[in-house]
């Protein structure tokens, strides 16, 4: 396959569409909130421009490596990073999301350092896929939706969202992290692509994890 035929191929760009999806709408979501609430405190006003300023430098790595020369490698340089710092950031870049649909986000980080080497972007988008998946399961008004990050051993580190939705019935829990599938359970409508977990499932993998 020639690199042209690479940027052509339409399992790539429908993920590259689902990665580019969600900084575009946590970028929205703050505008909307800033224009629709003049009486913000200054504190308030500078967390969301500063959501707004951190999506878009994430926009604009994306892009860019949607642009680079698909022959080179496309992950990014594995660094070490603290899995917790990365988790407060994109918590911080999911909640205008939440606070549109009014579900509540409750995190549970150590202040602590969880370190780890991957790319951090990846990472972010692992957490921010996984934050969007739990908002979607969600009622809007009741829904609530729980971020952990903590040691599950001496070499080893936990991840975890839950959200209060319907739930996923047990026959079909390995299937949704297959790419394109998607699921009805309850009230839970498909939406969106049907990529988001089968790109978490790369990520983790790629970062030596299940």
């Amino acid at each position: 396959m020639t690199g042209r035929e690479r940027h052509r191929d339409p399992d790539r760009l429908e993920q590259v569409s689902h990665e580019l999806r969600t900084p575009v709408a946590a970028i929205r979501a703050c505008c909307e909130i800033l224009l629709a609430n003049p009486e913000l405190s200054p504190v308030e006003r500078e967390s969301f421009l500063t959501a707004i300023l951190r999506e878009s430098r994430r926009l604009g790595r994306l892009v860019d490596g949607l642009l680079a020369d698909p022959t080179d490698d496309p992950a990014g340089e594995p660094l070490r990073i603290d899995l917790a710092a990365i988790a407060r950031e994109a918590a911080g870049a999911c909640l205008p999301l939440f606070l549109e649909k009014a579900v509540q986000l409750s995190i549970d980080l150590p202040e602590q350092g969880l370190w780890m080497r991957a790319d951090p972007d990846r990472i972010t988008q692992l957490i921010i896929n996984l934050l969007a998946n739990a908002l979607h399961a969600c009622k809007h008004g009741t829904g609530r939706v729980w971020l952990h990050c903590g040691r599950a051993s001496a070499d080893a580190l936990d991840l975890s969202v839950v959200d209060n939705g319907p739930g996923i019935p047990e026959n079909q829990q390995d299937r949704i992290f297959e790419p394109f599938q998607q699921i009805s359970a309850g009230t839970r409508t498909p939406a969106g692509t049907g990529l988001g977990l089968s790109i978490c499932r790369q990520i983790v993998e790629a970062a030596g994890g299940t």
